[in-house]
């Protein structure tokens, strides 16, 4: 499976150089404010919905 970022407009993809790719977080409250922040109209997040780094400062 090719891990891609789930964030609006990001085409980042696994394989390209010095990337790194975090989960979205599984707790209710955290995971909501990641939800908020990247923005995405009636989505939740699988289990393997990733995030580019860059996009991480939601935490």
């Amino acid at each position: 499976m090719v891990i891609s970022c789930c964030a609006v407009g990001c085409v980042n993809r696994q394989g390209k150089a010095n990337i790194s790719f975090y989960r979205i977080p599984f707790d209710g409250e955290r995971r909501q404010r990641w939800v908020a922040a990247i923005s995405r109209k009636n989505w939740q997040p699988s289990k393997y919905s990733r995030i580019f780094y860059p996009f991480t400062n939601v935490a």
